[in-house]
């Protein structure tokens, strides 16, 4: 039996391959027109606070500050390199010739002594000493062969000593002459012991025993550096989403811009913020470091230190800095969420402020508890602790750079998923206004959050 061959029409498939080809672009324009209006936010908020004086002084201000502290420390040091240059005059009232000859060539960094001939009583020493002509005098008087001495003086304490020794030696010689011992075997009795003194240094096969000092250095550096940024820019970012909604801003920016882009704008925003302030203070410590690099001191210093140091401070100062990351991603998206619980611009630091204790509570663990103690230990796991506890044990070789790098990979997890949870409760918070108080608020966004999720 034959059958005859059917024609076959090709147009549903042409139509289903043009649907999805125009499902594709409207796709690809949707996602353009969402990324379109974050960098939008980002970009005014952004240039909001870089055309802001505040900002600049920020930025500036430590820098300023720093620059004075170390011009009053090199003119204070200059002034003192310049004091010890000038030396104070005594005078030296004797009847001894041979006081007269030790005397004559006797001279410290800090004192010298007259010609013995210009004060030949002490009654004139005195009224020089008086006048503030000579900053003291030593009366001598020779007794048989012993040396009886009185020194007058304001303010050279520290030259007592020296002077007792050169007048021990003045009787030394005496009492060698006296007993018929000639002087090179008076000098000969009275020689010093050679003493060698050699400070012992660690091993350079061993840089590990100075890794601990330099590392805890950088990460106490490092620690302040994130506790400064970080509650700044929590500041501004609750500052910024607290006056849009005071002002009811929020309303009509939500209109066109969905919460969620407005949520992301503002991080990318913050984050565009801080890389410029990062950036700056990178360039200025190149510069400075180009300086100090061509210094003798430090050159000397650098060539002390063990060979492999720097690159074990090396690989903690990559973790720091990716520390530093996961600590603005987390502290940013919860600083905004609690930001869209502020009814007015007055209330920006009062949801703040439970942010700001939990970032000092951290701070204060890792400076005075010991990296050891179970209290750091445990509490370097639990993520928003991380970025300031995880640098300091491993700087402290409490941690292995391994649980460093470890502590990295989980804190940047818990932040992507800290940002979606504030992201959620910002969308449900953002227009929600409620005069009777912060908490109050949080109920109220925590109950729409709970009621679009089973409109869902």
């Amino acid at each position: 039996m034959m059958f005859s061959k059917l024609p076959i029409s090709r147009e549903p498939f042409i139509n289903l391959v043009n649907k999805h080809r125009h499902w594709k672009k409207s796709l690809k324009k949707g996602r353009l027109r969402v990324m379109n209006k974050m960098m939008i936010v980002a970009k005014n908020l952004f240039m909001k606070r870089v055309k802001s004086w505040g900002y600049w002084g920020l930025v500036l201000g430590p820098i300023v500050f720093l620059a004075v502290v170390m011009g009053v420390g090199y003119y204070v040091a200059q002034s003192e390199d310049s004091g010890d240059e000038v030396s104070e005059q005594i005078a030296v009232v004797t009847e001894s010739q041979t006081v007269v000859d030790v005397f004559s060539q006797y001279e410290t960094p800090s004192i010298s002594v007259v010609d013995p001939s210009t004060y030949d009583s002490e009654e004139a020493a005195r009224e020089a000493f008086n006048q503030e002509e000579i900053a003291g005098y030593l009366v001598v008087q020779e007794q048989g062969d012993t040396i009886q001495s009185t020194f007058y003086h304001d303010g050279l304490e520290q030259e007592a000593a020296r002077l007792e020794d050169a007048l021990t030696q003045v009787q030394m010689n005496l009492r060698a002459q006296a007993l018929d011992i000639a002087p090179e075997e008076a000098m000969h009795l009275s020689e010093a012991v050679n003493l060698v003194v050699q400070e012992v240094m660690p091993s350079e096969d061993n840089p590990d025993s100075f890794a601990p000092i330099i590392s805890q250095g950088l990460t106490i550096i490092s620690n302040s550096v994130i506790f400064f940024f970080v509650l700044v820019y929590v500041g501004f970012i609750v500052e910024e989403i607290a006056r849009e909604k005071g002002s009811r801003v929020m309303e009509i920016l939500l209109s066109s811009v969905s919460a969620t882009e407005q949520f992301f704008g503002k991080l990318l925003g913050m984050l565009g913020l801080i890389f410029l302030h990062t950036v700056i203070y990178v360039v200025l410590g190149m510069v400075g470091y180009a300086y100090i690099s061509r210094q003798a001191i430090y050159q000397e210093f650098i060539a002390e230190l063990p060979a492999g140091l720097l690159t074990i401070s090396g690989q903690l100062g990559w973790i720091m800095a990716l520390y530093f990351l996961s600590a603005f991603l987390m502290y940013l998206s919860v600083s905004a969420f609690l930001g869209s619980l502020a009814t007015k611009a007055e209330d920006g630091q009062k949801v703040v402020s439970p942010l700001s204790m939990f970032l000092l509570v951290s701070l204060y663990i890792g400076y005075f508890a010991p990296a050891e103690s179970a209290l750091v230990q445990y509490a370097s796991y639990f993520p928003p602790f991380t970025p300031l506890l995880m640098p300091m044990r491993v700087a402290a070789e409490s941690a292995s750079l391994t649980e460093g790098w470890l502590g990295v990979g989980w804190t940047f997890l818990f932040a992507i998923i800290i940002i979606f949870i504030s992201l959620k409760f910002y969308q449900a918070s953002v227009l929600v206004y409620d005069d009777t108080g912060v908490l109050n608020a949080f109920k109220q966004a925590r109950s729409l959050r709970k009621s679009n999720q089973d409109a869902q």
